[in-house]
């Protein structure tokens, strides 16, 4: 479970996740980014890739293991997976949006990996996470 920060951080991770999965460095599961602020700002980082230097920016996001949740229903739907997946959702403090429900479903779990991606400020859940709390 990844909490992200909709706009650039969400896209950076994903082309890193793609090209790690690509090179068989991580397993090909499902990736699911839960924010629809996220997901608008993919699409515009895919229709303007061509105007990057990056080499074969425009692919670099594009995977069969990317899945995008925009309304509610898809977002809890995600809750249904039974196997191994990774879940980017918004807030990336913790603090708000679809990640609490992610983190309220699956935190207790030792199957659930919480990978904090960017600053917790004080006062935050992701900085309570961060900071190693027992109990939130």
């Amino acid at each position: 479970m990844i909490p992200a920060f909709a706009v650039e951080r969400t896209t950076e991770l994903l082309f890193d996740l793609i090209q790690l999965q690509t090179s068989k460095r991580i397993p090909d599961v499902p990736i699911f980014l839960d924010s629809p602020l996220a997901v608008r700002v993919t699409e515009v980082f895919r229709k303007h890739a061509s105007s990057l230097d990056l080499p074969h920016a425009a692919g670099a996001i594009m995977s069969p293991t990317l899945r995008f949740a925009v309304t509610a229903d898809e977002s809890k739907a995600i809750d249904r997976i039974k196997s191994g997946a990774i879940v980017m959702a918004a807030s990336g403090m913790c603090d708000a949006g679809r990640i609490r429900h992610h983190l309220k479903q699956w935190l207790w779990s030792e199957k659930c990996t919480v990978l904090l991606t960017g600053y917790q400020a004080v006062g935050t859940l992701g900085r309570l996470l961060a900071d190693g709390a027992r109990s939130v």
